[in-house]
């Protein structure tokens, strides 16, 4: 998930630095920034709040997940053990259900993987939506062109991260 979502990132920023290097044809150097925003989540008071949040869906989903998980294995166990009793026919059977079974377990497991990468995904957003004005005020007061979430960008001169200054600010 988490590298998708970086290929993503790297590959709107390619195109966004494409567009600003255009708008920027008269000669004038775009300057760019960059801000962690997973510092930002990690450091922010807003972040923590969303971080806690994120946490707390976190335990319930791999609850029920672990729940299922433990009856499955009891049924594998009593089917091992049942195994040398059944009738070829009746143990086919029983194993064919617990195929089925775990397949199920297999698709709740990337179900609920799916929910939380958009769970996550919702989380960045409304750090990003608090973040905006800070960021924008910073971009102004630097003259940046754009500002980069750092898991984009390949290199970037120290100078050039705005973290601390967005943090700050966000406490």
């Amino acid at each position: 998930m988490s590298k998708s979502l970086a290929i993503g990132f790297l590959g709107i920023s390619l195109i966004i630095c494409g567009m600003v290097r255009a708008q920027a044809g008269n000669g004038v150097p775009a300057r760019v920034g960059v801000v962690d925003l997973e510092k930002t989540l990690l450091k922010t008071s807003v972040g923590r709040r969303a971080q806690k949040a994120f946490q707390r869906e976190l335990k319930k989903r791999q609850k029920k997940l672990d729940a299922q998980m433990v009856r499955f294995k009891k049924e594998a166990a009593e089917f091992e053990k049942q195994k040398s009793i059944l009738t070829r026919t009746a143990a086919m059977k029983k194993q064919r259900k617990l195929q089925a079974k775990y397949v199920q377990l297999q698709k709740l497991y990337t179900k609920l993987e799916q929910q939380l990468a958009a769970s996550r995904v919702k989380l960045i957003r409304k750090i990003l939506k608090k973040a905006a004005p800070h960021i924008r005020a910073i971009a102004k007061k630097r003259n940046l062109s754009m500002i980069l979430d750092k898991s984009s960008v390949l290199f970037a001169r120290p100078d050039a991260d705005i973290t601390s200054e967005l943090n700050r600010k966000m406490k």
